[in-house]
Order: structure tokens, then C-alpha cells, then sequence
């Protein structure tokens, strides 16, 4: 066990004006989970065991946008959220960094993952199987009011008589589409465009999801609204996002592809 010692850092603007307002700071250990932090070397608990600095109190910090605290990690993770939906993360901040630059006018729209190739064909087969292009986000950094924004596009390249394919689009181990098993035919399209919201954070996380999906001719396709209820979803470590497929008959004439697959992550600015 590590005896308290004190950190502190300052946050400034990108002009290298401290910011005194409207940031919410999340102090966390190196395992992810909130730290406890504390006034003093051995005074009470400030924040206590939810790793986070509010507004209110970070508004009343002295020096302007200074951040002091004591605790027993021998590091700690910063992650800071601007009213504006600026976005930083320290990682493994030591006594000896004092300063944080956070830009508040680039909100924080993160572009996690976007293929640059499309995946192998998935064929001949009857049993359920993921795609090769998909994206895993760190869960750890996912906040309550976090949006996962996720757009995929699979093309039938061939298809054989009358069997069938059915698409499922994964978060995690939540599968936020489902389709039927649609007769397809060759050039046929399955298209979807979700949006992923984190209502809980952690390992006893909750995902709740709506979007709309096509599947079919392209152009006479008829588009599909889908909603998600919120269901329990571990989020404390990697999440992967992915499609999988599955034939009706194992057959070398079905085959499909991955061609797009987008994820984005919109953090939270309400603060």
C-alpha cells in the first residue's frame, strides 16, 4: 500500500489560459475503476469513490484551474469533458506533470474505426461467422451520455437458388440487429445505420440502441426502423462492434462481403 501523495496539474485553453469552469474531471486508477482521492495527506475523503470532480467543485479550485488532490495510486488517469463536448485523457499522469492543455473548441467526435479494405468473402458455410473488418472500442473510456455511432454496408456478390442470409450487428455481446433470413439475390445490399447509447457506464454497464437498416434490391429495399431496449452490457474493458453472417446451405455460390463499416464515438459534453 502507498502512502497518499499529493498531484496536481492545472488545465489550460490552447491560448495557455487556464480554464476555471464548466469541465467535469474523472480521476481514475490504472485498473479503470474511479480512485478515491483526498483533501489532504490524511484528511477525509474529497471525491470519494466516484473518481469525479463536478463542476461545482471545480469551479470554487484555487489557483485558477489548478487541481490538487492526494491519494495512494502511484499514478492516476485523467479524463477531462468540456460543456462544449471537448474531450482529453491523460494516461499514467505522475507528481510531476502539471499541465493539461484542452482545446475546447474542438468537440470531441472520435472516429474509432473505419475500414480501409473490404473483408474476405464470407461463404459456403451455415454457422454464424464474424466478418474479418470490425472495431473494438476501449470500454473503460466510455461515459454515461456517450453515443456509439455505427454505419455498415455488406454486398451479396453471389447467391445460390433460393437460399438465404441473415445478418446480425453486434455491440459487445448485444445483438443490436437482427435480421430475418431474406432470399437474397446477387448485388443485393444490407445496409444499416445505428446509434448505440451508453446509459450506464462500467462493468455493470447498459446499451440502448434505435437506427434504421435495409435489406435487399438496392433502391427498392424498404428501409427498417429498429429500437434496442437498454440491456446490461459489461463496458469496463474492450467492446468489440461487429457484423456476422450465416447462410442457410453451405453452398461455393453464397458469398458475401464486408464493404463499410464506420464507428464513431460522440463523448458526452453535458457537464
Amino acid at each position: 500500500m502507498y502512502a497518499r501523495r499529493n498531484f496536481w496539474f492545472q488545465v489550460l485553453d490552447a491560448l495557455g489560459e487556464p480554464i476555471t469552469a464548466g469541465l467535469k474531471i474523472t480521476l481514475l486508477a490504472a485498473d479503470g475503476a474511479a480512485a478515491a482521492v483526498y483533501a489532504g495527506e490524511s484528511g477525509s475523503t474529497q471525491v470519494g469513490t466516484t473518481g469525479v470532480l463536478s463542476s461545482t467543485v471545480f469551479d470554487a479550485l484555487s489557483p485558477a484551474g489548478v487541481v490538487s488532490f492526494w491519494t495512494t495510486a502511484p499514478t492516476i488517469d485523467v479524463e477531462i469533458v468540456s460543456e462544449e463536448g471537448a474531450h482529453a485523457k491523460v494516461e499514467g499522469l505522475t507528481g510531476a506533470q502539471h499541465r493539461i492543455v484542452l482545446d475546447v473548441h474542438r468537440s470531441d467526435t472520435q472516429l474509432v474505426y473505419a475500414n480501409v479494405a473490404v473483408s474476405t468473402s464470407l461463404e459456403n458455410t451455415i454457422v454464424a461467422t464474424t466478418f474479418d473488418k470490425f472495431a473494438t472500442l476501449a470500454g473503460e473510456n466510455l461515459k454515461a451520455g456517450d453515443v456509439i455511432e455505427i454505419d455498415a454496408l455488406v454486398w451479396v456478390e453471389d447467391q445460390n437458388s433460393t437460399d438465404t442470409l441473415a445478418i446480425i450487428l453486434y455491440v459487445g455481446t448485444e445483438a443490436i440487429v437482427t435480421t430475418s433470413a431474406v432470399d437474397v439475390a446477387d448485388n443485393d445490399l444490407f445496409h444499416v445505420h445505428a446509434e448505440v447509447h451508453v446509459n450506464t457506464a462500467g462493468a455493470s454497464g447498459y446499451l440502448a440502441a434505435h437506427g434504421v437498416y435495409t435489406f435487399g434490391v438496392p433502391g427498392t429495399a424498404v428501409p427498417t426502423p429498429f429500437r434496442k431496449a437498454a440491456a446490461a452490457e459489461d463496458l469496463s474493458g474492450d467492446v468489440v462492434v461487429k457484423l456476422t453472417g450465416t447462410w442457410s446451405v453451405a453452398h461455393a455460390d453464397n458469398e458475401c462481403e464486408l464493404h463499410g463499416l464506420t464507428v464513431k464515438v460522440l463523448h458526452n459534453g453535458n457537464v
